[in-house]
């Protein structure tokens, strides 16, 4: 093999435009042991062959497609023209204001240098909005194509590519795109040639330099290489135990969610018997006494009211409760059926009840936040059921209070004083 005159230890890294990134650029020339810093303007006049990659702050432009590439920032495009299989069409990559996403996704899959350093990107994303994202398109085209990313780091609820590795179909450079505000560039930087190690073990050699072996370092190095190495075992199993525990209250919520659905959601949800039994459950756990008519008191055949509420401090006051549920609005037939129960009831006991109430479930197919209040269209009406006692309850308040009461916000005593002396309405 002929002799090699002025070759340089490699991997060779070319640092491009690092103006107001000097403090980067000085960690990163501490990771390799051969750098060169370039301008955009001095690219014309390097023989690129000669080098392994470039560590790039902003745009990309005139790189050939044998370096490896991390490049944080900059419009993606002009920094590879890419050929696709189909119709030997030229392509360029480019980083485009797209996501507006407030979810993302971390692949399973990521190099293991990586992911510690996801957290970053992932708080980077949270805060801003639109992020880039990675495309590919032609030029004087506006379709635009995702690239061939071999490697997402971060993926919006769209699956747009918000970091990642592109590698190139010729060569297979990988090129890393990261953001420009992205924390801690030489750690990516470092991340980035130990992925590269992995890929091309002849440009990218592994192992710790001399400076960096046992037999070389001072007594403080080896005490806080240590410290880090039991750090690194302590911060992994708490991880672990956080997992862990994250993934127990992750099924216990699930767990909650189903049962609310089939109980105390109902009230907001259900029709016919099941919100009956609901409404029923959720003033008996407000402390009031209830009946249930058609199951304790009513013949077969026999229409009566629903429900039948005594106050436990005082048991002469009783309400008769009719509760319906709807698509669409409450029905104003309703408040007259009621009328015929309380003569039912003064039939039947000799007394005229304390109170009627109309408790109702309605427009089950809109938003609950965004539901009309019950009979808002029909005043005279609701004015003259409340002058005889008459309290017409919107569910979705039962919901709440009950909420408020099992949370500790609201004593179940007060909560019954509120339907007690209340006619009219009550709604959210």
């Amino acid at each position: 093999m002929p002799e090699i005159i002025g070759e340089l230890p490699k991997p060779r890294v070319l640092i491009v435009n690092p103006e107001g990134n000097n403090e980067a650029a000085t960690a990163i020339e501490k990771l390799v042991p051969t750098v060169r810093y370039v301008t955009h303007g001095e690219m014309p006049n390097i023989r690129q062959l000669d080098w392994d990659a470039a560590v790039v702050f902003g745009d990309a432009l005139g790189l050939e497609e044998h370096l490896y590439v991390i490049q944080f920032g900059g419009d993606w495009g002009g920094a590879i023209p890419t050929i696709q299989p189909q119709g030997g069409l030229i392509y360029q990559l480019k980083a485009v204001p797209r996501s507006r996403s407030i979810q993302f996704f971390v692949p399973d899959a990521l190099p293991a240098a990586v992911r510690p350093l996801i957290s970053s990107l992932v708080s980077l994303a949270r805060s801003t909005s639109p992020n880039l994202v990675m495309h590919a398109g032609m030029q004087g085209v506006s379709n635009e194509l995702s690239p061939n990313v071999a490697q997402p780091f971060l993926e919006d609820a769209d699956h747009l590519v918000l970091a990642g590795c592109y590698l190139h179909p010729k060569t297979n450079a990988r090129w890393w795109w990261l953001p420009a505000d992205i924390e801690h560039p030489a750690r990516w930087a470092a991340a980035a040639l130990a992925d590269w190690h992995n890929a091309d073990p002849d440009k990218f050699p592994g192992g710790p330099s001399w400076q960096e072996r046992e037999e070389w370092a001072t007594p403080a190095e080896l005490k806080l290489q240590a410290r880090v190495k039991s750090l690194q075992e302590e911060f992994d199993k708490f991880a672990k135990d956080m997992e862990q525990k994250k993934l127990e209250v992750a099924i216990q919520q699930e767990e909650e969610f189903v049962r609310a659905n089939n109980s105390d959601r109902r009230l907001i949800t259900a029709q016919g018997d099941d919100l009956v039994d609901e409404v029923q459950a959720a003033l008996e756990e407000l402390g009031f006494i209830v009946t249930n008519v058609d199951r304790e008191i009513a013949g077969e055949g026999d229409r009566r009211e629903d429900l039948r509420v005594n106050d436990p401090d005082n048991l002469d006051w009783v309400a008769i409760v009719e509760v319906r549920g709807y698509r669409r609005g409450a029905q104003l037939n309703d408040l007259l059926r009621i009328g015929r129960f309380v003569a039912r009831y003064a039939e039947e006991t000799g007394k005229i009840p304390v109170a009627s109430w109309y408790v109702v479930n309605h427009n089950l197919s809109q938003d609950p936040a965004v539901r009309p209040s019950p009979l808002v269209s029909n005043p005279s009406e609701v004015k003259t059921f409340a002058d005889g006692g008459g309290l017409i309850i919107d569910s979705r308040f039962l919901f709440r209070i009950r909420m408020q009461v099992r949370s500790g916000g609201v004593e179940s005593q007060q909560a019954r004083a509120r339907f007690i002396s209340s006619t009219g309405m009550l709604d959210v």
